[in-house]
């Protein structure tokens, strides 16, 4: 009986017990009901900040501010922080928070989504926001955007402009956090990146395979465990009963959403 009501209450008491985990609850109730892919503006933090997506920001809150997935530890004040895939900011302001200090450059490929970015963070300093996806070369890419959180490589997509992950890793002598949501290009920049992780202390990879398409973390958990790091798996989006095979598929046409933290030890 005690065990069982452990069980059922710890997720509740540990929502209520943390601050983080109260003010998620406040925003789950003021927006957690208006449709996907209204823009809104309120303030957080004590600053203005404006989401594109109800939904994803929801999700970003609760993954980033009360899990704190982006989370590392690091012996400097001033860490170098590399954001693949920033969205409108949610990270960009936890590394802040963490490390005042630290310096971040943080990567949207999304027009639209950058010019929200650009404005939640204008108040940072140390900051850099590019409008460029990260890709294994800067020859520019076709990209197919929801202008939410799905943006992804596609064949029929809109061309923009591309900057090659491998060489903005070669510019630092060393690089505290790289963290990487790039919607299923991970695969393809973290080939070309296999030489260049040397000098990145810790590795955050979002992973994503599409239905119908090759699953290649083999080969992806190949290069970080020769890059020398110590890597952790746990799921991003839910399969239920997934030995029955009719796995639940994103909107983007995603069906196996993996979190990959890498550490060296």
């Amino acid at each position: 009986m005690i065990y069982g009501l452990k069980v059922l209450l710890r997720e509740p008491f540990y929502y209520l017990t943390k601050p983080s985990g109260r003010n998620f609850i406040k925003l789950c109730v003021r927006f957690g009901t208006i449709n996907r892919f209204e823009k809104r503006t309120f303030k957080l933090f004590g600053n203005s900040f404006t989401f594109v997506d109800s939904w994803s920001f929801l999700w970003q809150y609760y993954d980033i501010f009360f899990r704190k997935s982006y989370f590392f530890s690091t012996q400097t004040q001033r860490p170098v922080i590399i954001d693949c895939g920033g969205n409108v900011g949610a990270s960009v302001l936890f590394f802040k928070q963490i490390y005042p200090k630290a310096l971040v450059k943080c990567f949207e490929a999304d027009p639209f989504v950058y010019d929200v970015l650009k404005e939640n963070t204008k108040h940072l300093e140390d900051v850099e926001i590019v409008n460029q996806a990260v890709w294994s070369h800067n020859k520019g890419i076709k990209m197919r955007f929801d202008h939410a959180d799905s943006a992804h490589v596609a064949d029929d997509g809109e061309t923009i402009s591309s900057v090659r992950l491998a060489d903005e890793l070669s510019r630092h002598e060393r690089i505290d956090l790289l963290k990487m949501d790039v919607e299923g290009a991970e695969f393809e920049v973290l080939k070309d990146c296999k030489n260049a992780l040397q000098n990145v202390n810790a590795l955050f990879v979002e992973v994503h395979t599409f239905e119908n398409q090759p699953q290649q973390f083999s080969e992806l958990l190949k290069i970080v465990e020769e890059a020398g790091f110590r890597y952790y798996l746990e799921q991003a989006a839910e399969q239920k009963e997934p030995l029955k095979g009719d796995w639940k598929v994103s909107s983007a046409g995603m069906d196996v959403q993996l979190n990959l933290f890498c550490i060296r030890v």
